[in-house]
Parts: structure tokens; C-alpha cells; sequence
């Protein structure tokens, strides 16, 4: 009888111990996610609510907080899945944090069930386990499952992309193939970066097959099963020029990006991942809390490489292919790794169980107990922050202060509490247009991004700052005034306009 190979299954007469590890992985990431489950909203999920509650409400997929000179203003042609799961959300449990956030919630827990499914595959379903712990502690994972934004489930959708590859490929089916392309195009659909793992996939699939890539059916599955999955978006977006021109504007964003500027983004993408720019302690030089989660993930690919090839190969080259994406990604953000952490986290599984039996194994666990207790203590930190940040207090505040059926402004992150009100954000809109053309009758000023910037030390909203009290100096009159010891010191005022003569 034929020994079992690296990518094969073997049995276990203790399966029941990685079963429950998985389970306590589940808890853990229930309990850093579910407290404050509605607290501290931002920016970004108005951005992406905003289109999801107007297609909702009137039919139209746009984001009617942009000027009408902002394509987005007129049709909003982001990957779709996230604005039409949110909307189904929007449908079932109304306009709420928690239905805007509960398919992040449950497409991280899954994300879990996915990677220790994974180790199954890779034939150790302890390492999966391990890794599922891991992955739940994930800090990036923890945030992704708690916004309503597309990264948790571009995290699962890939995931079980991968699981999909490798079932095919250890029971050569192309069939299962075909489903892989179904998850990666769904992935792709939630965000763009799912084209890197459509790629990574795409070579995985030529390490695994060699040189009988051209004659194995499970490549061409897999292409249809994507081309398939991303059909009805290309028909949609074909179907109208202006939809054409909006998407063109929208995907074309990072081709001018010189080097230059490609290295200081990803510059400050690994700064923040290292923790650098997060910390909160008073030090005459930076400290990068999270150094030792890279390390770890480092030495796990290495111990890999030389104790489990295969395994390492696997792994490494979809994070390769991410790494090498995200240069092509306009937005600094080092969110998108959680998308790398079910690979980060089965390579420090499979590092900690082939230790298995060496002298080693004790420091291995120490250093996974070490990233969970240190991640742990980071979530504690959001959650504190987070209990400050009671938005569906906010959300009431802001509804009484603005009456139904009048017109306002303020930032992206109030968008949401005033969906159904005809409400302009500051985000990306000129002070002039809004006074101009917008003329909104409520103008909501003195929230913390206005007073002080969007981040990195930068003030740039100071011009709109200016303009705005200047404005309202003239012609506002104060008519409310709401105190948050999160979202600012907001001041809402009425506004009167010069008749046209």
C-alpha cells in the first residue's frame, strides 16, 4: 500500500482534538468581533453602505453622497457582490450597523471552518487547527469581521478557492477545478485584489500540473469557472458607455503611479502592518509592536522550505502573487494582508507540527501563544477605543438634528445615519461646489476629520475647515449641538441662501 504523499489526507486516532480546536478558534474570534458590534463606523463603510442603501431604496447603483461631477455619483462600478450583499442585508434586517456587518461577521467565522479544511487537505488536520487558532486572532481578520467592508469576504472566497485547488488536484477532478474559478471570480467580485489570487492560483495550478499543464482538464475548468462567474458584471458594464467611462476612470487609478510613489505606498503599507504608525506610547523613537508577527511568519516559511517543500511552495506562491498585487493597489492600507493571514496561519501550523518531536517544538508553541496573547491584547485596545465610538447614538442625534426631507453636508462617515436625507459628504467635494450648486439647508461641522485629518499627520481638510465656518459665520445659524468623545465636537448649522433674482 502506497504511503501517503504531502497534499493527502492521513488519518488521525485523535481527529477529535483538532475538532475542538476549531471550535475554540470560533469563540475566539465571535468573542473580539461581536463586542461593540456597532460601535466606531468609518468612513469607508459609508462609501460602501451608501451605494448598497440607495440601490435599496430607488433602484440605482450609485453613491449619492459624491458631487454630481463624481461618476460615482452616477453609477458605482466597484466589484458589485459587496453593494448587493449588503443590500440583501439592508432588505432582510433593515438600515442597520449590525445587518451591514453581519456578513463580514459570518463570512470571517467560515473563513476558519475553510482553513482548517485546508489542513485536512494538506494532510494534517492538527496543523489546521493550530492555524485556525491563529487565524482568528489575527487582528486584521478580527477588524475585517466587524466593518462593512469587502475584505472578509475576499478572504474566505479565496480561501475556498485554494481548498477547491487542491481537492481537485488530490481526487483529479476538474470539476472541483471549475468551482475553484466559480470562488476566485467571487472573490474578484467582492474586490480587484481577488485577481491576484486568480493568478496565484493560476500558477499553482501550473506547479502542480508541470509540464502536463496544456494536457490536464483542470486549468481550462478553472478558467471557465471564472469567466463564467465574472460574465454578468462585463455584460452589465458594456451594456452603457457611462458605465464604461466610470469604470475606466475607476480601475485606471494607479497606472500613472511612478516608482517613486509605488515605494513610498508600500513603504507605509509594511510600516503600519509592523504596528509602527499604531502605536499609542510616548517614545522618542518609533516601536513596531507587530515585528514579531513577521518574524514568525518568516521563520514558519522557512522551517517549511526545508521540512515540508511542497507545503511551502503551495503557500508561498499565492502570497507571492498577493505581495507583487498590492503594488498596483491605489490605497495604502495594510488591511488588505488579512486576506494573506489563512496562509500566514497554515504556514505557522504546518511549521509548528513538522517541529513535532524536536527540541524546537516547545518554542514553537511558545512563539503561536505568544502572537495570540499579543494580538489579543491589540483587539482589547479597538474594543476600548471602539466603546467610545457609539454610532447608533450618534445615528439618532444627527436624525433629530436634521429633519426628514432636508438637504445636508458633513462627512463620508455620517452618510449612513442620514441615508434616506439628501446628504453631500466634504470628502471629495470643493467647498465652492457644495455652496454654490449643493446648497445643502444643514451643514454638520467640527467632526474629528475635518478638525485634525484623515490620518498619517496629514491636516487635508484644512482648506474645507476654512471655508466652511467662514461660511457659516455669514450665513448659519446653530441649531444643534452634539458631543462625541469619538467622532468630535459636531456643530450643526442651518443655512440661508441669497434668493436668485
Amino acid at each position: 500500500m502506497a504511503e501517503p504523499t504531502e497534499f493527502q489526507a492521513k488519518p488521525s486516532p485523535k481527529s477529535f482534538r483538532p475538532v475542538a480546536l476549531l471550535w475554540v478558534a470560533c469563540a475566539l474570534l465571535a468573542g473580539q468581533a461581536l463586542p461593540y458590534f456597532q460601535h466606531r463606523w468609518v468612513e469607508d463603510e459609508s462609501w460602501y453602505s451608501m451605494p448598497a442603501a440607495t440601490l435599496v431604496r430607488t433602484g440605482q447603483l450609485r453613491n449619492p453622497a459624491m458631487p454630481a461631477t463624481d461618476n460615482e455619483s452616477r453609477v458605482d462600478t466597484r466589484p458589485p457582490l459587496m453593494p448587493l450583499s449588503l443590500a440583501a442585508a439592508f432588505r432582510a434586517f433593515g438600515f442597520s450597523v449590525a445587518a451591514a456587518r453581519l456578513g463580514e461577521f459570518l463570512a470571517a467565522l467560515l473563513t476558519l471552518l475553510v482553513v482548517f479544511a485546508i489542513g485536512r487537505e494538506l494532510g494534517d488536520p492538527l496543523a489546521g487547527a493550530i492555524a485556525g487558532v491563529l487565524v482568528a486572532a489575527d487582528n486584521f481578520l478580527v477588524l475585517a469581521a466587524r466593518t462593512a467592508r469587502p475584505e472578509a469576504w475576499v478572504t474566505l472566497c479565496t480561501s475556498c478557492a485554494l481548498l477547491l485547488i487542491l481537492r481537485s488536484r488530490n481526487t483529479h477532478s476538474w470539476k472541483i477545478a471549475f468551482t475553484a474559478g466559480l470562488a476566485a471570480g467571487a472573490a474578484c467580485l467582492f474586490h480587484v485584489l481577488g485577481l491576484a489570487w486568480l493568478v496565484g492560483l493560476g500558477l499553482l495550478l501550473v506547479y502542480q500540473e508541470r509540464w502536463n499543464i496544456f494536457r490536464s482538464p483542470r486549468p481550462y475548468a478553472y478558467a471557465a469557472g471564472f469567466a463564467l462567474a465574472i460574465l454578468p458584471f462585463a455584460i452589465w458594464l458594456f451594456h452603457s458607455p457611462e458605465r464604461i467611462t466610470a469604470a475606466k476612470y475607476m480601475y485606471g487609478r494607479s497606472a500613472g503611479a511612478t516608482l517613486a510613489e509605488v515605494i513610498v505606498k508600500e513603504k507605509a503599507r509594511i510600516i503600519d502592518f509592523l504596528g509602527v504608525s499604531n502605536q499609542r506610547l510616548h517614545l522618542p523613537f518609533p516601536l513596531p509592536l507587530r515585528l514579531h508577527i513577521a518574524l514568525a511568519i518568516a521563520a514558519a516559511f522557512a522551517i517549511l522550505l526545508r521540512r515540508k517543500p511542497q507545503i511551502c511552495w503551495t503557500l508561498g506562491i499565492v502570497v507571492a502573487t498577493h505581495l507583487i498585487w498590492l503594488l498596483r493597489l491605489p490605497n495604502a492600507s495594510a488591511r488588505y494582508y488579512v486576506i494573506l493571514a489563512p496562509a500566514f496561519g497554515l504556514a505557522m501550523g504546518f511549521a509548528v507540527t513538522a517541529l513535532s518531536g524536536t527540541r524546537w517544538h516547545r518554542a514553537a508553541m511558545g512563539v503561536c501563544a505568544l502572537l495570540i496573547v499579543t494580538q489579543l491584547g491589540g483587539t482589547v485596545l479597538v474594543l476600548n477605543q471602539a466603546r467610545k465610538a457609539d454610532y447608533p447614538a450618534l445615528t439618532a442625534k444627527l436624525r433629530a438634528a436634521i429633519p426628514a426631507g432636508h438637504s445636508c453636508y458633513g462627512a463620508m462617515t455620517f452618510q449612513f445615519a442620514l441615508f434616506d436625507r439628501e446628504c453631500h459628504s466634504y470628502d471629495r467635494t470643493p467647498f465652492s461646489y457644495t455652496a454654490e450648486v449643493q446648497r445643502p439647508e444643514y451643514l454638520i461641522l467640527g467632526d474629528r476629520v475635518m478638525m485634525h485629518g484623515s490620518g498619517r499627520n496629514a491636516d487635508d481638510f484644512s482648506e474645507v475647515r476654512q471655508n466652511a465656518f467662514a461660511f457659516v459665520e455669514r450665513r448659519g445659524r446653530l441649531t444643534a449641538r452634539i458631543d462625541d468623545p469619538f467622532y468630535g465636537d459636531l456643530r450643526v448649522y442651518r443655512i440661508t441662501y441669497d434668493q436668485p433674482n
